[in-house]
């Protein structure tokens, strides 16, 4: 992690605070609200912040055993410092907690209710949420001006088709994969290639992979944090509860939640999620496309083009019209005017969705 995200978490700029988060929740006065709405708006990792805690009704009691595991004695100034940081951390990158009572194997036997014990609280951190690559870090949004935004890419499929689908769920058994045909034309799409099904998340066009391939899951990694009640707190602590553990997350989770925070206009958290994705399945044609949108609109042109030809190439034609088009705005808006021009006369060729957009572009 570089400095750049250190100093965007921990930097002069005023923070989220406890006491923020706590009266954001309590208070019915709408203007206290809105204030800490505004201060939170100017960082997306508070905006998350102030999201994540909604699960957990704004009690920021949860960090009271971070608190106990890392901020030690007062001549202890450095491993005060680096405590306080951890925790201020942790919560301002929270983007999705989750509140999970322990499961109870064993009947209640009825008893006092102050005698009962609190389930404890967790929250549930993904690495790829947290420790986004370097490359990744560096990388700066183009203006808004000259992004391709998530509203337009779901405005189109709304005009492609209306009856947009939230989530289905199928049981069938998986199909073959099809065989990947070698093709060095600069933007010819590769055959054998055809439509597979699709799934509709937060509006945006999906391949549904979970009858494609069996049981998909993604390798990440997670640190589960356990929060304490205060009547129980004091307890020793397990230093296990505080690293990061191999899991493997089914597919249709890890996607559905890259999809939102792709919505959010959240490039960087998104693309560290595809690209996550992609280690794991690299023809994948869901991170392929988003991922080099995501790209684009970082300005890294060549990289997005990688991506787009990833997904022209590959077994399913579900993104076909969208990469070639994005392929050649983006040879374009990388100043390779000829290559662009050949493809965009190929769209128009094509008579599809973006065969008028590519008749301007050829006008121009």
């Amino acid at each position: 992690m570089n400095s750049n995200r250190l100093h965007s978490m921990f930097g002069s700029r005023r923070k989220l605070s406890r006491d923020d988060i706590e009266k954001y929740g309590q208070t019915s006065n709408q203007e206290l609200k809105n204030d800490i709405e505004q201060n939170a708006m100017s960082d997306s990792f508070e905006q998350d912040a102030l999201e994540g805690w909604e699960d957990l009704s704004y009690d920021t009691s949860v960090m009271s055993r971070l608190d106990q595991k890392f901020i030690a004695p007062k001549n202890f100034t450095w491993l005060w410092v680096t405590g306080t940081a951890i925790t201020c951390f942790i919560v301002f990158i929270l983007v999705e907690p989750l509140f999970n009572p322990k499961p109870i194997d064993q009947p209640i036997i009825a008893a006092e209710p102050n005698n009962l014990p609190a389930p404890p609280q967790q929250i549930i951190v993904e690495e790829s949420d947290i420790l986004i690559s370097d490359e990744i870090e560096e990388m700066t949004v183009r203006p808004a001006q000259d992004q391709i935004k998530p509203a337009e890419i779901k405005s189109d499929y709304a005009d492609r088709n209306p009856t947009l689908i939230n989530e289905i769920n199928l049981d069938v058994e998986p199909l073959p994969t099809l065989p990947i045909e070698e093709n060095e034309a600069t933007s010819s799409i590769v055959f054998p290639h055809k439509a597979a099904k699709e799934i509709y998340l937060y509006d945006f066009k999906l391949v549904d992979y979970r009858i494609y391939r069996s049981r998909p899951t993604i390798k990440t990694k997670q640190m589960v944090l356990t929060g304490t009640p205060a009547n129980q707190e004091g307890k020793a602590m397990n230093d296990e509860e505080f690293t990061w553990k191999d899991v493997d997350v089914p597919y249709i989770d890890y996607i559905n939640k890259s999809i939102r925070i792709f919505s959010q206009g959240n490039y960087k958290k998104a693309l560290s999620r595809f690209e996550t994705i992609l280690k794991t399945y690299p023809n994948d044609v869901n991170a392929n496309f988003y991922g080099g949108l995501c790209l684009y609109n970082f300005g890294e042109f060549q990289q997005a083009i990688k991506y787009f030809d990833e997904c022209l190439n590959g077994p399913y034609s579900n993104f076909d019209e969208e990469a070639l088009w994005m392929k050649a705005i983006s040879l374009k808006d990388s100043g390779q005017k000829s290559k662009a021009k050949s493809i965009f006369q190929e769209i128009e060729d094509l008579d599809g969705f973006y065969s008028g957009q590519a008749k301007q572009e050829l006008q121009k």
